[in-house]
């Protein structure tokens, strides 16, 4: 994530980074008035129920952008289970990301 955020920074005024494998609470506790943009990272098949749980409470607003490697090994589990997920990115995302803060259309994104 950190590398994301770091690709991501040059567009955005403010990123926070919460695991919430270290928090208490649920992940809208942690979601903004200003949040337009929501970034997560699913690389193990450890608490699949909870991150989906966690993802059904993303506001439909919030632009939602997964990846990570069960995200990746699991692309269409993942897009069934949590139709709010806007983007999947299979593979690295620093670039993805970027590519997507830059407004390219999805379709000329690799």
């Amino acid at each position: 994530m950190e590398t994301v955020a770091a690709a991501l920074a040059p567009f955005c005024e403010q990123i926070d980074i919460v695991d919430l494998r270290h928090e208490t609470g649920m992940a809208s506790d942690f979601i903004k008035p200003e949040t337009d943009l929501i970034i997560v990272s699913i690389n193990w098949d450890r608490n699949t129920d909870f991150v989906r749980e966690q993802m059904r409470l993303i506001p439909a607003d919030c632009l939602t952008v997964v990846g990570g490697r069960h995200a990746t090994e699991a692309p269409e589990q993942w897009l069934e289970d949590c139709p709010n997920i806007d983007i999947l990115v299979r593979g690295d995302g620093d670039e993805t990301i970027e590519d997507i803060a830059r407004g390219l259309p999805l379709e000329e994104i690799a």
